[in-house]
């Protein structure tokens, strides 16, 4: 961060260049995206192209193309940085400059990989891989294996990811990068909380944030609080949560990150519905899907209205619920992001409970988990059926996985879940 606002100061004092220089512009552009100020970003990267065309210089025309979607990226326009993203691959592929290419292809991987065309990023990011390894570039090989550790993540191998994010943690401390380290930190520290292991992830988060703030990474600091949002959510301590979430919020607004603003807004508003403020968590989860159904990113949209089915079902109207359930669920047909699948599933299954209609519930569940897994979507899935035995007459053996489920939740410090299942037990002996 010091060094990108010495480097603006420089290139401040420089006497005006004959014509427009597309490397001034280009180095402008790199400096702004440090700092974060995407807007700038955004309109030096475009002068460099232009000049870089001027002057037929391809290379740099193809640098300032990725700087150029790397800040449509970040603002949230996808189909603007897959076209910058493309531009640059065909320039590099003329050129047969492999770095670039690779590095390329790693970026295009990662947009897909966002917008949920999973088989479309592996095979892309594979290629990036192989590419990478071919001519030693260290750092495209831990990005490249970085981004095929997600997508396994998504699939729900969980152990293979956080192995592969331990190899990538390793190749940036050895090329000296310490805000890729800790950007992989949180990466594995989200794995973390996903299989329950919320104390490992709490450390790694703790370890990486203080990293964010002394390089003035700033969208990497705002993911880390929102990240920390979440793990005080599954803990129960929906205070925390809250104050972490709009943290992120704030400085994601302040950023210009338009899709991670409503990423923000959608945990928020799951935040004020465990609170019970459920007019406010409505009005959030609707903004969030207005603003995410515009732009077209069908994974968030879908979370999106997951969560504003249940705080639909919790304001009383449940047809409305139905409605937004079932469009999350089309919103996943084709995608294979496990979490994602998760949720909407979840949400699917608890409007189908309060309407009575306990086979559609349980199709919902079904093959959603297996006994062994304690991630927090399958022990609200283990929840959700236990109350569903109750509905179909086994009292008993409802209590009783009550019981165990909250026992197990408090030992692992789960309080959301330990929450939520105390409160089935005292709804059940009040039925």
């Amino acid at each position: 961060g010091e060094q990108s606002l010495e480097t603006l100061d420089r290139l401040a004092e420089l006497p005006p260049p004959s014509g427009d220089d597309p490397l001034i512009s280009y180095q402008r552009a790199r400096a702004a995206r440090t700092l974060s100020e995407y807007d700038e970003q955004l309109e030096a990267a475009r002068q460099a192209i232009e000049g870089a065309r001027t002057l037929r210089a391809r290379e740099l025309e193809g640098l300032a193309l990725i700087v150029e979607g790397q800040a449509h990226y970040r603002m949230g326009e996808a189909d603007e940085a897959n076209r910058a993203f493309l531009d640059a691959r065909r320039i590099f592929e003329d050129s047969g400059n492999r770095l670039r290419l690779s590095q390329t292809l790693n970026l295009i991987g990662a947009l897909a990989l966002q917008q949920g065309h999973v088989d479309d990023a592996r095979i892309l990011l594979e290629e990036a891989l192989a590419a990478a390894r071919r001519i030693g570039d260290r750092r495209g090989e831990a990005g490249a294996l970085g981004n095929l550790a997600m997508i396994s993540q998504r699939a729900g191998e969980l152990e293979g990811a956080a192995h592969a994010l331990a190899q990538v943690e390793v190749i940036f401390r050895e090329v000296g990068n310490l805000a890729y380290e800790a950007v992989t930190m949180c990466n594995l520290a989200e794995i973390r909380v996903v299989q329950g292991r919320l104390a490992e992830a709490e450390e790694l988060y703790e370890r990486a944030l203080p990293v964010f703030e002394e390089i003035g990474r700033r969208n990497s600091q705002a993911a880390a609080l929102a990240a920390l949002g979440d793990l005080w959510f599954y803990r129960g301590d929906l205070e925390r949560a809250m104050r972490f979430h709009r943290e992120g919020f704030d400085l994601r607004q302040a950023l210009g990150l338009a899709v991670e603003v409503e990423q923000s807004r959608i945990a928020m508003a799951r935040t004020l519905l465990e609170r019970q403020d459920v007019e406010q968590a409505v009005s959030d989860a609707t903004i969030a899907v207005d603003a995410l159904a515009e732009g077209g990113h069908s994974p968030s949209e879908a979370l999106a209205r997951s969560v504003l089915a249940r705080g639909l079902l919790a304001a009383g109207d449940t047809p409305a619920a139905l409605t937004e359930a079932q469009r999350a669920v089309e919103l996943v047909q084709d995608l294979s992001d496990r979490e994602v699948l998760q949720v909407v599933a979840l949400s699917m299954a608890e409007v189908a409970e309060s309407m009575g209609d306990l086979v559609k519930a349980r199709e919902a569940l079904k093959g959603l988990c297996d006994d062994r897994e304690a991630t927090a979507g399958c022990r609200q899935s283990r929840l959700i059926e236990a109350r569903l035995d109750a509905a179909e007459g086994d009292v008993a053996g409802s209590r009783e996985r009550l019981r165990e489920l909250e026992r197990t939740a408090r030992e692992d410090a789960f309080g959301l879940i330990a929450d939520r299942a105390a409160k089935s037990l005292v709804a059940l002996e009040k039925t």
